[in-house]
């Protein structure tokens, strides 16, 4: 009988009275934030509109994209991604800042991970280690993007930047970074 209706009046009336408080005490201000949106419907939605429950683990493909490095002919970052939907929007590649990472040779080809993912190298074949680096010896380097052809692309500069949230126990160690597409990555880009 007491059940919850966002379009009562009562609800809208006690969500004013709050938001009324909250701006006179100066804790309101104008910014901007990611909002999930659903391209069927056309419409923002909350993250309680979003199904969560019912979520499991699962194992799929996934890509691993170079990101060529600017005036270092031949060597790369080696990005791995779950949402390679993303990837038009890149603007940037974060590394651990305080982790070693490993300079490669594979081929002809010199690529750049972490050092406690090692063995994703050995998938692609023989490899020999080059160098051990810290990561934070990448921040600032510039790289091409995959799309730079893409208009929206034109005129961003994609740089190595310092994250102490990348993890060591997934992916390459370098995290592809698209600040219109997820919450996180907005407000490191931020």
């Amino acid at each position: 009988s007491n059940s919850y209706y966002t379009m009562s009046d009562e609800n809208n009336y006690t969500i004013w009275a709050f938001l009324k408080k909250c701006h006179e005490k100066g804790w309101m201000y104008k910014g901007t934030d990611v909002m999930p949106w659903c391209g069927r419907c056309g419409t923002g939605l909350s993250q309680h509109e979003i199904a969560t429950e019912g979520y499991r683990e699962i194992t799929h493909l996934s890509p691993y994209v170079k990101f060529p490095l600017k005036g270092r002919p031949g060597e790369s970052l080696i990005a791995w991604t779950t949402t390679p939907w993303t990837l038009t929007s890149n603007v940037a590649a974060a590394v651990h800042p305080d982790k070693t990472y490993l300079k490669v040779k594979q081929g002809n080809e010199i690529h750049y991970v972490i050092a406690a993912r090692e063995a994703i190298l050995k998938e692609k074949g023989a490899f020999e280690i080059l160098d051990r680096v810290p990561g934070s010896s990448l921040v600032g380097l510039e790289y091409d993007s995959p799309y730079r052809d893409l208009p929206a692309q034109a005129g961003v500069v994609h740089k190595v930047v310092g994250w102490t949230e990348v993890l060591e126990t997934d992916g390459t160690g370098v995290v592809h970074i698209a600040p219109g597409c997820g919450k996180e990555d907005f407000h490191l880009g931020k």
